[in-house]
């Protein structure tokens, strides 16, 4: 570790990156309750899964440098949530919902993806290597969620395309 840089830096952003998890933690397996379409239901509720296991991980990491977690999560998330809440809860199509919720959760997924790029920039730049293998496979899995999540809307909207349906909301 470089001595010139404190670690500061570096566990406000695991924090951030912790607490974004512990808030999906608590609203991915409801918005995986309300997907009509099972693979979207499937990747949500499998997304849910690991971040359960990215927060015991992220713990492990505080613990091990002994570091509190403390804070509260973000607003810019909290927003985002609750925002995709309201608007999925007053969709009655069940079609359009999984449209929509495939959007939100690729919106979360890419706040979450530039969170874990600037934690690993700082991982890397001040010598955590352990953090930054960390990091890394976080990106790489939200990666690859929402490349899947890209693919899942693209196929429920063509579906609705040529069912003529478009979009029905409410």
């Amino acid at each position: 570790m470089n001595a010139a840089l404190s670690p500061s830096p570096l566990f406000d952003h695991l924090r951030d990156i912790y607490l974004m998890e512990k808030q999906l933690a608590e609203f991915l397996p409801g918005f995986s309750k309300i997907a009509a379409d099972g693979e979207l239901r499937e990747l949500i509720s499998r997304h849910a899964d690991r971040t359960v296991e990215h927060k015991a991980r992220l713990l492990a990491v505080f613990a091990n440098h002994r570091v509190r977690i403390g804070g509260d999560a973000g607003e810019a998330l909290r927003g985002l949530i609750s925002g995709a809440s309201m608007e999925l809860a007053n969709m009655k199509d069940p079609a359009t919902r999984d449209l929509l919720l495939a959007g939100h959760c690729k919106r979360i997924g890419d706040k979450g993806i530039n969170t874990y790029i600037a934690a690993a920039c700082m991982a890397k730049t001040m010598g955590y290597q352990a953090e930054w293998d960390l990091l890394v496979s976080f990106y790489s899995e939200q990666e690859k969620t929402i490349i899947r999540l890209d693919g899942i809307g693209a196929r429920l909207l063509n579906g609705q395309i040529r069912r003529g349906r478009y979009f029905s909301m409410l």
